[in-house]
């Protein structure tokens, strides 16, 4: 069982992570900016995050992920219950909800009985897809994005079809397009999301790249890291 603890106080993170037994798997995260893309590698099963994070606020983290099919089980930490936060609780799978300051105590036992109730769901193909792109920065605005969604799945289908001849005509059949407009949209959404990286989560799929990847090594990485968490 994976528990994750999202709050910009290390002193906080550590004091729960402190409370919890050693058969938990605890991750904490201070470094809020890079909660979503975190969050989405870490995997959780239960997630305790602060409403209150400067940038991003704790909300929006949620949004981002379920965007992407990472739903772990939420324990919202939050100054104020809002009727809005009521309104996207069961949207955004918050189980829990503590006002601060709450007591550390009273937060671990909260995640203990949690961990009793859980249950175990299996990713999709599309769910790992959407995670793999929201880790390395794509922007999901852009209609490279949803090509990407849909070159992968047909590539994990058959990882050996053909570029040009074969999969962005595919892509542009399911797309109303053309397959120019396929490779130009998936080449300016690799662009994209290369020149705005921040972290080193591109290093984590890419370990020896040191220039923007073609469309072709980029797929073809990605296919290797699906097939290699779905086995």
């Amino acid at each position: 069982m994976k528990v994750q603890i999202v709050d910009p106080s290390k002193l906080f993170c550590d004091s729960v992570k402190a409370l919890l037994p050693d058969t938990l798997t605890v991750d904490t995260c201070t470094d809020c900016e890079r909660a979503a893309s975190r969050i989405c590698c870490f995997q959780p099963d239960i997630l305790v995050i602060s409403a209150a994070l400067p940038g991003n606020d704790g909300l929006y983290i949620l949004q981002l992920i379920n965007s992407v099919g990472v739903r772990p089980k939420v324990i919202l930490i939050t100054p104020l219950v809002t009727e809005y936060i009521i309104e996207r609780g069961d949207e955004l799978n918050i189980v829990d909800i503590l006002c601060t300051p709450c007591k550390l105590q009273a937060l671990a036992d909260h995640i203990l009985k949690l961990r009793e109730t859980k249950k175990e769901t299996k990713k999709t193909t599309e769910d790992w897809i959407r995670v793999l792109l929201l880790n390395l920065g794509f922007h999901t605005k852009l209609c490279g994005y949803r090509y990407l969604l849909t070159a992968l799945e047909l590539l994990q289908k058959d990882p050996n079809q053909p570029l040009t001849k074969v999969l962005y005509p595919a892509v542009a059949k399911l797309h109303n397009g053309s397959w120019q407009q396929i490779e130009h949209g998936i080449r300016l959404s690799i662009q994209n999301a290369w020149e705005n990286r921040t972290g080193d989560e591109w290093e984590v799929y890419f370990p020896v790249l040191r220039e923007k990847p073609s469309n072709a090594a980029f797929l073809s990485r990605a296919v290797a890291f699906l097939s290699e968490v779905e086995n």
